[in-house]
């Protein structure tokens, strides 16, 4: 800011209301504007890049994570993209949700799984119902995910709404630190709803009973995220994408593809689930099982029809 209005009050204002670079007052010469400008630019242009270096940094952290996870756990990977889909829509009917942190937060909120055994893993991929210990179990991934992502600078946000991913809205058994209502992240409230609509819909409930049954259970959820739920469902019906079913060799799939069954080793293992959208490295994974005999004939996908 250059004025010939130098008094104290005004400089004070220019630097804490306006946020200016720098403030000088007139007459200023020439050398001394240009240096400063140069210095603005400079400033700017660190700025900047720190911001750029981060983005990417932070971006690319997310889908090194999220593929590890597809590897190491395919069923938890598939319920992620699945949730993630589904609250990127809900929270473009929420006023005032980032949908940013919201799609980053479902991606990652199974991160966790991988500490969950071979055999649970499998359960939950056949949509069993769990033991209660069982159940105690898988949902300490939430926690274990909480302390995993908190190392990660700028995530810390997304990790505490992951952490309460399984708490009820009215923290009935679970709200000894008073984290209860809205007080609870928003994007935790919309993880809430759409992880549990997701078990339900991988047991084939409707859209519709799935929703009856979440509105029944007086107190768990946020109603406001519930009634955004029916928005997104609403919505999503009526721009349904077409698939067309084929039988491919595991070389010709591609990615964006959906798998129509399971996938196993003949050892029995279950290397992808059915729903598994094809990604770069599945497909590799795929390849590589076919390559040492481990899967053999052909496989059922789901492939986009592409609009006339």
């Amino acid at each position: 800011m250059l004025t010939g209005q130098a008094d104290m009050q005004t400089a004070i204002d220019a630097i804490n209301k306006g946020g200016f670079f720098r403030f000088l007052i007139k007459p200023c010469p020439a050398e001394v504007l240009i240096g400063n400008i140069e210095d603005g630019i400079r400033q700017y242009r660190l700025v900047t890049m720190e911001k750029t270096l981060l983005e990417k940094t932070l971006r690319g952290s997310i889908e090194v994570l999220t593929e590890i996870l597809a590897m190491a756990n395919p069923v938890a990977f598939s319920r992620a993209s699945r949730i993630a889909k589904l609250a990127s829509s809900i929270a473009s009917q929420i006023e005032g949700a980032n949908g940013w942190e919201v799609s980053c937060a479902a991606m990652l909120s199974q991160i966790g799984c991988i500490t969950l055994t071979h055999f649970l893993q499998e359960k939950i991929a056949r949509s069993e119902a769990l033991a209660p210990k069982e159940r105690e179990e898988f949902n300490q991934h939430a926690i274990v995910t909480w302390k995993l992502l908190s190392r990660i600078p700028r995530l810390e946000v997304v990790a505490a709404a992951i952490r309460l991913q399984n708490r009820r809205f009215d923290g009935q058994s679970d709200s000894e630190d008073g984290i209860i209502g809205k007080k609870i992240p928003l994007t935790g409230r919309i993880l809430k709803v759409v992880v549990d609509y997701d078990e339900m819909a991988s047991q084939n409930w409707q859209p519709e009973a799935i929703v009856d049954l979440l509105r029944s259970r007086e107190g768990a959820y946020d109603p406001y995220v519930l009634l955004a739920l029916e928005t997104a469902i609403r919505a999503d019906g009526q721009k349904q994408q077409s698939w067309h079913m084929r039988e491919l060799k595991f070389e010709e799939l591609m990615s964006g593809m959906i798998l129509a069954e399971d996938i196993h080793a003949t050892s029995g293992l279950l290397i992808l689930p059915k729903g598994h959208q094809i990604s770069e490295f599945s497909r590799m994974r795929l390849l590589n099982f076919s390559r040492v005999g481990e899967i053999h004939g052909l496989v059922k996908v789901a492939v986009p029809v592409e609009p006339e």
